[in-house]
């Protein structure tokens, strides 16, 4: 699991986006075929970081698509 899929499954908005901030491509997959996004909604429902990694990466690949 690298850095981004990390924070992804860790909650950490903060850590995602300073990764990204350096470059990392958020749609890069793993080994396994994961995206930080699907680790990220792998997280419980219930989890309170869980929505705002999802809705801050959706946006980020989003972006990331259009450059």
């Amino acid at each position: 699991m690298g850095p981004l899929t990390w924070a992804a499954r860790s909650g950490a908005v903060a850590t995602l986006r300073g990764i990204a901030e350096a470059g990392a491509n958020v749609r890069a997959a793993t080994g396994n075929g994961f995206t930080a996004l699907d680790v990220a909604l792998q997280r419980p429902a219930d989890d309170p970081n869980r929505s705002a990694v999802v809705e801050w990466l959706e946006a980020r690949e989003a972006e990331q698509r259009s450059e």
